[in-house]
């Protein structure tokens, strides 16, 4: 089943904008464990469930899809 535009411009923006967010907090994360004197796993754990979830984001707003949307879930954006 081919991916239809489900989001507007708008929505667009906003998964872009928190896309780019998650990426910046997951390099936060992983510089926290490699420069702090806390080295815990649960920064890499943070740090890699933020890169994938700024990844998603990043496809959601280049293909103008959103997965909840998809599935029937409304959203407000």
């Amino acid at each position: 089943m081919p991916m239809k535009c489900n989001i507007d411009r708008r929505g667009q923006q906003l998964r872009a904008l928190l896309g780019v967010a998650n990426l910046l907090g997951s390099i936060v994360c992983l510089c926290m464990y490699f420069f702090s004197p806390w080295q815990t796993k649960g920064w890499i754990f943070a740090g890699i469930l933020l890169f994938i979830c700024g990844a998603i984001g990043l496809f959601e707003a280049c293909f103008s899809w959103c997965a909840l949307r998809a599935m029937k879930i409304k959203t407000p954006w």
